[in-house]
């Protein structure tokens, strides 16, 4: 896709609007994963298509376009009006119920809640942001959201580094074909093992992160290039840890951020004081402090602070080593004051957000819901069908949808009425809603017209699930129900292709449904013919009707 970044708002004038909205979704995502490499260009990229969309009505991009911006801010260590952000695009999710703006919002919070110190708390919206998520949610946001779950769990204060959670992230990470992301994965474990003291662990991290970005060409980032320092000089390596380091400082590493520049100047100084070359230790430190102090850095300048006091003492200098320790605690204790203060305004936010949500869900559903049969309807099925399609444009797992029609169904509601008819309807939909096994979920459409919708289940699968369907509404028992005229059903079925819509799928599942009632009727139709029982066809005509 084109880097929108480069891009006019008015060179998409009379674009086609579903092409124009598949880009700018892409862009979205692209947006996901690009933060974890670099940081340059990236506010201009996130407000090109924050306002493209807006411009064209398309709010779920908008929201994530804004929920980018959030990551930027978190990465710029202007937290506050990142929260204030994400307040604001929860509550539009909550309002119009869709999980997976929801989700990654949870996501940003989690990673700004972290930063505040606020580590339960984070964990706790990085497993909403995981567990909101549905199969069909797009790789990179399901990568990316596992990827913070278990960065945020390894950094629990009494957590024990477990890999499953990195596992899975790496997963994802390699099914998307994302360097990138495998990579960061990667650093988080490594850092995780460091912090823990498990430097062998931490060794083993670093040695497959350096492996995977030498196959893919990938260049470092400062952060990265950080933990793989600090590792090496664990290991002995301080040689290679100062290469590294030295890189950053003389501006060959892209900063991902704001504090990546500082950090490795304070593992710069660690490596000179370790080194005996205290001169060089102090003035990074010293550099590092000012950096802290100037930008603001709080934390940083802290433990720039730290260091100093750490060098000081190395030089025979006791006196001002105390004294800077002293104004380390002083400093350290009022960081964490101030993160507490500001995570605890967030939380309070967040509860009468969560409260809203629940609301707005319950209210969603309630509207989307066929008061009939209670299966869902087709608002909808205008809602998630879209989703799916799009979130399946990108990857090997088909979405197919069977259109279901009843047979014959006007005879049975003049000949028993319209209660009878109602009786029928709501046990179909039984059969549809317990029985349609792969199917993501059942829709009645109208009247006595029905749809199933399929994820990952190529069209054999479907016309397979079909067929079964068909044959448990023609076997279904209606005498009990007081109906003897036979209940039967004709199914159109459509495997979703590249460039598909929502209209354009159900316009061939349609085609097929007709060629179903045109050969017969109580029949399934697609592409390929469905397997089927010889001696089944429509039992109105063999009764003459």
């Amino acid at each position: 896709m084109e880097d929108l970044g480069a891009a006019r708002g008015d060179q998409w004038a009379g674009t086609d609007t579903g092409r124009l909205e598949a880009e700018l979704f892409a862009e979205a995502l692209a947006l996901i994963t690009i933060p974890y490499d670099r940081l340059v260009g990236l506010p201009e990229r996130v407000e090109r298509l924050a306002r493209l969309a807006a411009d064209h009505g398309f709010a779920r991009i908008h929201a994530l376009a804004r929920l980018s911006e959030v990551n930027v801010l978190n990465r710029s260590r202007d937290i506050v009006t990142g929260v204030k952000i994400t307040h604001e695009v929860l509550r539009w999710a909550a309002e119009v119920g869709d999980d997976l703006v929801t989700a990654r919002a949870h996501a940003l919070l989690a990673t700004g809640l972290h930063r505040l110190g606020a580590w339960a708390e984070s964990v706790r919206h990085a497993e909403a942001a995981v567990r909101l998520l549905d199969p069909s949610a797009p790789l990179q946001i399901q990568a990316d959201h596992a990827l913070i779950l278990a960065m945020l769990t390894s950094c629990m204060p009494t957590s024990h580094v477990t890999t499953a959670l990195f596992d899975r992230a790496d997963e994802l990470a390699r099914r998307l074909g994302e360097p990138i992301m495998i990579v960061a994965n990667l650093n988080n474990l490594a850092y995780a093992r460091y912090e823990a003291g498990d430097i062998a662990g931490a060794a083993q991290a670093v040695a497959e992160l350096r492996a995977v970005a030498a196959s893919a060409d990938l260049e470092l980032n400062a952060s990265v290039l950080d933990t793989v320092a600090s590792v090496l000089l664990e290991l002995g390596d301080a040689d290679e840890a100062e290469r590294l380091v030295e890189r950053v400082l003389s501006g060959q590493a892209q900063l991902t951020d704001a504090n990546a520049m500082a950090t490795n100047l304070l593992t710069y100084a660690e490596i000179k004081r370790r080194a005996g070359e205290l001169p060089a230790a102090l003035e990074a430190a010293e550099e590092a402090r000012r950096m802290g102090s100037s930008q603001p850095l709080p934390e940083i300048a802290a433990e720039a602070m730290r260091e100093l006091a750490a060098v000081r003492a190395a030089m025979g200098d006791y006196r001002t080593a105390y004294r800077n320790m002293v104004r380390f605690q002083a400093e350290w204790e009022k960081v964490r004051t101030e993160q507490g203060e500001a995570a605890a305004s967030v939380m309070k936010t967040l509860f009468e957000i969560e409260a809203l949500r629940r609301d707005s869900l319950r209210y969603q559903e309630l509207s989307e819901r066929d008061p009939l049969t209670g299966l869902w309807n087709r608002r909808h099925l205008e809602r998630r069908l879209p989703e799916l399609l799009r979130a399946a444009g990108g990857r090997a797992e088909p979405v197919s949808i069977g259109l279901i029609d009843l047979d014959h169904f006007k005879q049975i509601n003049d000949k028993y009425s319209h209660s009878a008819g109602d009786a029928v309807l709501r046990t179909v939909a039984r059969i549809l809603d317990q029985d349609t096994g792969p199917a993501v979920f059942a829709a009645r459409l109208g009247g006595e017209e029905f749809l199933a919708v399929f994820l990952d289940s190529d069209e054999r699968a479907t016309l397979a699930a079909c067929e079964r369907l068909r044959r448990m509404i023609a076997n279904h028992p209606w005498a009990d129900q007081d109906v003897a005229l036979p209940v039967t059903a004709s199914v159109g079925v459509a495997v979703a292709v590249p460039g598909d819509t929502m209209s354009t799928l159900l316009r061939r599942a349609d085609e097929h449904l007709y060629e179903a009632k045109r050969a017969g009727r109580n029949r399934v139709a697609g592409d390929t013919p469905a397997p089927r029982s010889p001696h089944l066809g429509d039992p109105y005509a063999r009764r003459g009707g």
